[in-house]
C-alpha cells in the first residue's frame, strides 16, 4: 500500500468543455480526486472512475508510481458509498474520503449514532483505508463533533484518517493524532494549519494549493 505523505495535498479541479463532457488533463501533484472542489457532485459514475484512472496515468508516466490518490466517494446512501468505494479502488484509488450525507441532515442530526453506523458500514466494506471528511457547509450542516470522530475512528480499523473542513474545536487537534494515521485540515485560516501541523497532522489539504 502507498502510504500517504506528509505535506500539502491538493483537491485537483475538474473541467468541462462547452458540451459539458469531461476534459481530462494530466498532473503531476498528490492528487485529491472528486471531492469538493473536483465538482464531484456534477459527475457520472463512469467520469469519476475515468477521472482516477487518467490521474493513476499521469502520475506512473512521470515515475511517481509511489504517489497515492484519494478519491471522493461520498453520496447520499450507505449502499452507493460502498458502490463508490469499490469502484474508485477499482479504477486506481489507493484511499477513499467520504463525506456525511446531507439530504436527511436534520434526522441524522437528531440521532448521531446514524453517522456513526454509516461511516462504520462503508469502512468493513471498503476495500481501500477510508478517510472520514467533515465539511458542514455541504453536507446539510453535520458537523461532527470530536467526541463522534474518535467513536467512528475507534470502530473501525480500516478508518485511517479524517480532514476537516470546519471550524473545529480546540480539543481536536490533540485528540485526533493519538488515535489515526493521517489527519489533514482544509480549513481556510493558516493558524488552523499551523496549530494542526505542530500536533501531528500530516497536512494540508485546501483550493490554495490547486
Amino acid at each position: 500500500m502507498r502510504p500517504l505523505p506528509k505535506g500539502i495535498y491538493t483537491p485537483l479541479p475538474c473541467f468541462f468543455d462547452d458540451n459539458e463532457e469531461l476534459v481530462i488533463a494530466s498532473a503531476g501533484t498528490t492528487p485529491v480526486v472528486s471531492g469538493s472542489m473536483g465538482e464531484a457532485v456534477h459527475l457520472s459514475n463512469e467520469e469519476k472512475k475515468q477521472l482516477i484512472q487518467s490521474a493513476r496515468v499521469a502520475l506512473d508516466e512521470i515515475s511517481l508510481q509511489h504517489v497515492p490518490i484519494v478519491a471522493g466517494t461520498g453520496a447520499a446512501s450507505t449502499r452507493e458509498t460502498i458502490q463508490l468505494c469499490k469502484d474508485a479502488a477499482e479504477a486506481g484509488a489507493d484511499y477513499v474520503m467520504v463525506i456525511p450525507p446531507g439530504y436527511y441532515a436534520g434526522a441524522l442530526l437528531a440521532d448521531d449514532s446514524a453517522i456513526k453506523k454509516f461511516f462504520v458500514d462503508i469502512a468493513t466494506t471498503s476495500p481501500v483505508p477510508v478517510i472520514i471528511y467533515n465539511f458542514p457547509a455541504v453536507s446539510g450542516g453535520i458537523d461532527m463533533d470530536s467526541d463522534l470522530i474518535v467513536q467512528i475512528i475507534k470502530s473501525s480499523a480500516n478508518i485511517c484518517g479524517v480532514k476537516l473542513t470546519s471550524d473545529f474545536e480546540p480539543n481536536i487537534p490533540t485528540r485526533i493524532p493519538s488515535i489515526v494515521a493521517y489527519a489533514l485540515s482544509g480549513y481556510r485560516w493558516l493558524y488552523r494549519l499551523l496549530v494542526a501541523i505542530y500536533v501531528g497532522w500530516i497536512g494540508w489539504c485546501n483550493q490554495w494549493s490547486a
